[in-house]
Protein backbone atom coordinates (compact mmCIF):
# COMPACT_ATOMS: atom_id res chain seq x y z
CA UNK A 1 0.00 0.00 0.00
CA UNK A 2 1.11 3.12 -1.01
CA UNK A 3 1.87 6.17 1.97
CA UNK A 4 -0.17 9.16 1.79
CA UNK A 5 2.71 11.33 0.61
CA UNK A 6 3.03 9.28 -2.10
CA UNK A 7 -0.80 9.43 -2.70
CA UNK A 8 -0.35 13.60 -2.99
CA UNK A 9 2.69 13.23 -5.05
CA UNK A 10 0.94 11.20 -7.71
CA UNK A 11 -2.29 13.75 -7.35
CA UNK A 12 0.20 16.62 -7.40
CA UNK A 13 2.16 15.63 -10.76
CA UNK A 14 -1.01 14.62 -12.65
CA UNK A 15 -2.22 18.00 -11.71
CA UNK A 16 0.73 19.65 -13.49
CA UNK A 17 0.47 17.70 -16.65
CA UNK A 18 -3.16 17.81 -16.56
CA UNK A 19 -2.98 21.50 -16.63
CA UNK A 20 0.81 21.75 -18.32
CA UNK A 21 -1.09 24.77 -20.49
CA UNK A 22 -2.10 26.90 -17.50
CA UNK A 23 0.31 27.46 -14.57
CA UNK A 24 -1.28 26.67 -11.58
CA UNK A 25 -0.37 28.89 -9.00
CA UNK A 26 -0.40 28.49 -5.30
CA UNK A 27 -0.94 24.88 -5.72
CA UNK A 28 -1.57 23.25 -2.08
CA UNK A 29 -3.05 20.25 -0.64
CA UNK A 30 -6.82 21.12 0.76
CA UNK A 31 -8.01 17.88 2.16
CA UNK A 32 -6.72 14.04 2.17
CA UNK A 33 -9.04 10.74 2.80
CA UNK A 34 -8.35 7.63 3.13
CA UNK A 35 -11.64 4.60 1.92
CA UNK A 36 -10.90 1.29 3.66
CA UNK A 37 -13.26 -0.13 1.37
CA UNK A 38 -11.82 0.54 -1.97
CA UNK A 39 -8.46 1.30 -0.81
CA UNK A 40 -8.11 4.58 -2.43
CA UNK A 41 -6.76 8.80 -1.26
CA UNK A 42 -9.14 10.63 -2.34
CA UNK A 43 -6.87 14.00 -2.63
CA UNK A 44 -8.33 17.55 -2.61
CA UNK A 45 -5.83 19.90 -4.32
CA UNK A 46 -6.67 23.94 -4.45
CA UNK A 47 -4.77 26.14 -6.58
CA UNK A 48 -5.36 29.83 -8.14
CA UNK A 49 -6.70 30.90 -11.98
CA UNK A 50 -6.84 33.90 -13.37
CA UNK A 51 -10.20 35.24 -13.05
CA UNK A 52 -11.71 35.94 -16.44
CA UNK A 53 -15.26 36.64 -15.79
CA UNK A 54 -16.47 40.72 -16.36
CA UNK A 55 -16.44 42.45 -13.41
CA UNK A 56 -19.87 44.63 -13.04
CA UNK A 57 -20.82 47.48 -10.08
CA UNK A 58 -18.79 50.30 -9.51
CA UNK A 59 -16.59 48.63 -7.13
CA UNK A 60 -14.89 46.93 -10.20
CA UNK A 61 -12.33 49.46 -11.14
CA UNK A 62 -11.60 49.30 -7.20
CA UNK A 63 -11.01 45.58 -7.17
CA UNK A 64 -7.89 44.10 -7.81
CA UNK A 65 -8.88 40.15 -7.61
CA UNK A 66 -6.90 38.77 -10.35
CA UNK A 67 -7.55 35.39 -9.90
CA UNK A 68 -9.82 32.48 -8.16
CA UNK A 69 -9.40 29.39 -6.08
CA UNK A 70 -10.52 26.24 -7.82
CA UNK A 71 -10.39 22.72 -6.19
CA UNK A 72 -10.40 19.41 -8.10
CA UNK A 73 -10.84 16.24 -6.08
CA UNK A 74 -7.97 13.12 -7.41
CA UNK A 75 -8.74 9.27 -6.11
CA UNK A 76 -5.97 7.51 -6.22
CA UNK A 77 -5.42 3.70 -6.18
CA UNK A 78 -3.78 2.67 -2.80
CA UNK A 79 -2.10 -0.47 -3.96
CA UNK A 80 -0.26 1.41 -7.43
CA UNK A 81 -0.36 4.67 -6.75
CA UNK A 82 -2.38 5.20 -10.12
CA UNK A 83 -4.61 8.41 -10.30
CA UNK A 84 -7.49 6.68 -11.16
CA UNK A 85 -10.05 10.33 -11.46
CA UNK A 86 -10.12 13.71 -11.37
CA UNK A 87 -13.01 15.61 -10.56
CA UNK A 88 -14.48 19.17 -9.52
CA UNK A 89 -14.25 19.94 -6.44
CA UNK A 90 -17.69 21.93 -5.10
CA UNK A 91 -17.07 24.06 -1.83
Amino acid sequence: MIKVKEAVAEARNAAKDFFDNNPLVDLQLEEVEYDETTNTWMITLGFNVEDMSPVHGIGAAFSNQKYIRKYKLFKVNGETGKVMSMKIRKI
